[in-house]
């Protein structure tokens, strides 16, 4: 019979918003406390032993995301535009 224990990972990240750039960059922190490792522990024969498989799941990540192409442009009246197809159809 085989026992696993509950594990528990944290998490940290941080993100940062440049709208006059448009762009975005954040960073994260996985597993900060490297607290991902488990156990099992299994009796054979009246003796209890225990298995701990420890993974480095730790890593830090940096993206950044920016935003190619120009502002979008600002819309034109339409009654101007209604008014305009009125005269060219006459």
């Amino acid at each position: 019979m085989g026992i696993t224990s509950s594990y528990y990972k944290m998490d940290i990240g941080a993100s940062l918003s440049v709208p006059k750039k448009n762009m975005q960059i954040t960073l994260v922190l996985n597993d900060a406390f490297r607290s991902s490792a488990n156990s099992i522990s299994t009796i054979v024969a009246g003796i209890k032993q225990t298995y701990y498989t420890f993974q480095l799941n730790r890593f830090l990540q940096l993206s950044v995301k920016y935003h190619l192409g120009g502002k979008s442009r600002p819309k034109l009246d339409d009654r101007k535009n209604i008014s305009e197809e009125k005269e060219r159809v006459k």
